[in-house]
């Protein structure tokens, strides 16, 4: 997360910005700049109340830049997932469905199952 400070936030209220995000147990990076103060904020977001600190004086603005689930995501695993279920159903990627997903096809079982088959 960065925390970006009002041009004119005194020391005074950026330090009390600091302190929130250190008693969250989180780690603080500043960068003073010419007009603004910006505070790179490290570790676990969960831990900080964004809201909270985006309402702080001297606080212009508090920017997510990491997305949720990115170990899950294609920026961090761009490889099509695939799991084999028995022996040839595969899950994941253009290998199952025709090139597409279909999660029905894959939870029913029995009857429901030879269903889908007739529609492919």
């Amino acid at each position: 997360m960065i925390i970006i400070c009002e041009a004119k936030a005194t020391e005074a209220q950026v330090k009390a910005v600091e302190n929130k995000i250190k008693e969250a147990g989180l780690t603080v990076h500043r960068s003073d700049g010419v007009e603004h103060t910006i505070l790179g904020v490290v570790g676990d977001r969960n831990r900080l109340d964004i809201g909270a600190v985006s309402m702080m004086p001297g606080v212009r603005d508090a920017v997510i830049v990491s997305t949720p689930y990115k170990l899950a995501s294609r920026e961090f695993h761009p490889e099509d997932s695939v799991v084999r279920v028995g022996e040839e159903r595969l899950i994941g990627g253009l290998e199952c469905g025709r090139g597409f997903w279909n999660p029905i096809g894959t939870a029913l079982p029995g009857r429901s199952a030879d269903f889908i088959k007739a529609f492919r």
